[in-house]
């Protein structure tokens, strides 16, 4: 039997599980199955920051019959690692072995910076648009003229040039630091109409005290103040952080509040009740569904009373009644949240509770809060 005689219901059947990178030669077995299988082949392009790759972005994108489908574009910085979701619970790459990767050739940067000016002022012509996902260079570079730098700035100010109603927004590798950009009405427009949104960032962690550098305090903030607030009806938030935040450098989330949240992950930012967090996380139980916490220690004070592990799940399990998933990692890997203490022009030091009774109370408290979330998924 040939494919012109199947059923166009079990052909779209045999289209929808075949993965995306084998579609193409099966757009060109059959004319019924090339109608079927366009869609989702093109359903998402990938370009890497090379000329060639972004060229022929371009390309595609400006071919009436690819530009139609097109819903997803993934820009990866040739120095990222491929097919690796920076975002996704528990990953953490820094830790991981350097993987062999085919070398690029040396690129002309103005060129390359012109390239994707082109290729992105293309993104408002599309029709089905949704979701856009960008990884910068993985490596911080603190001068505004590095080649990193400027082509972070390149694709944040294509993006914002021409308006953009997308859905979804990831900003992987993110380096810190002021920009103009941020406060121009253009890239709140690019914002607010956002109900996924995911940062992780990279900071100059070479000198001292780095973490009360005004570029890194002044970055924080304008995140607090600008890029966190326009967007209204978030669904899903991460705020993926290099270095811990919240204490130094300051960061409050006693104003930010959306309705709709179902997904929040949070990495490295340190819990304390000036910060908010738990506060925040709380805010929203009606609505929180999946709550995914890497790397988030509880900040002890030098004086005063401390908060403990055992007090926050046990709240949380009490609060959350509709959380579903939880996902919780600390700095070695290990499903165990631990407490730090701040050393003045050196940073976050995780510290080990000395109190044996409070280590078991902490360990009681999150099992039965891990126990609690788990019975609701079961069910």
């Amino acid at each position: 039997m040939t494919t012109a005689a199947l059923p166009v219901e079990m052909l779209k059947a045999i289209v929808d599980d075949v993965p995306a990178e084998d579609l193409l030669p099966v757009r060109a077995a059959a004319k019924t199955l090339n109608t079927l299988a366009t869609p989702h082949a093109f359903r998402v392009l990938r370009a890497k920051t090379t000329l060639e790759s972004v060229q022929k972005l371009a390309e595609a994108l400006g071919t009436p019959d690819v530009a139609k489908h097109v819903k997803e574009i993934v820009i990866r910085d040739v120095g990222a690692k491929a097919g690796v979701d920076l975002f996704a619970p528990g990953k953490d790459t820094a830790d991981e072995p350097e993987e062999e990767t085919q070398e690029e050739p040396e690129e002309d940067q103005e060129e390359l910076r012109e390239a994707l000016t082109s290729a992105i002022a293309l993104f408002h012509t599309l029709p089905s648009l949704e979701t856009v996902n960008v990884t910068f260079p993985p490596k911080f570079e603190e001068q505004d003229e590095a080649d990193s730098r400027q082509l972070q700035s390149t694709i944040l100010e294509s993006l914002a040039a021409h308006p953009l109603k997308l859905k979804s927004l990831s900003l992987a590798n993110l380096a810190t630091g002021p920009s103009e950009l941020y406060a121009k009405p253009e890239f709140e427009a690019l914002l607010k109409p956002l109900t996924e949104l995911r940062i992780s960032t990279i900071s100059d962690q070479g000198q001292m005290g780095w973490y009360d550098e005004e570029p890194c305090i002044d970055f924080w903030q304008m995140v607090q103040t600008r890029l966190l607030t326009l967007p209204e009806n978030l669904t899903s938030l991460a705020l993926h952080s290099d270095i811990e935040i919240g204490w130094a450098p300051e960061f409050r989330f006693v104003e930010l509040n959306y309705p709709k949240l179902a997904s929040l992950s949070l990495k490295n930012v340190v819990f304390n009740e000036e910060i908010g967090i738990e506060d925040f996380i709380v805010r929203h139980k009606d609505t929180l569904t999946r709550l995914d916490l890497q790397r988030c220690p509880v900040v002890l004070p030098d004086e005063g009373e401390e908060r403990h592990w055992s007090e926050i799940y046990q709240r949380l399990g009490t609060e959350l009644t509709n959380l579903k998933h939880i996902d919780i990692q600390n700095e070695n890997g290990d499903c165990t949240l631990n407490y730090a203490m701040l050393d003045s022009g050196v940073g976050f030091q995780y510290v080990t509770m000395e109190d044996d009774g409070q280590v078991e109370e902490d360990n009681a408290a999150q099992d039965a809060f891990m126990k609690e979330i788990r019975s609701r998924t079961d069910a």
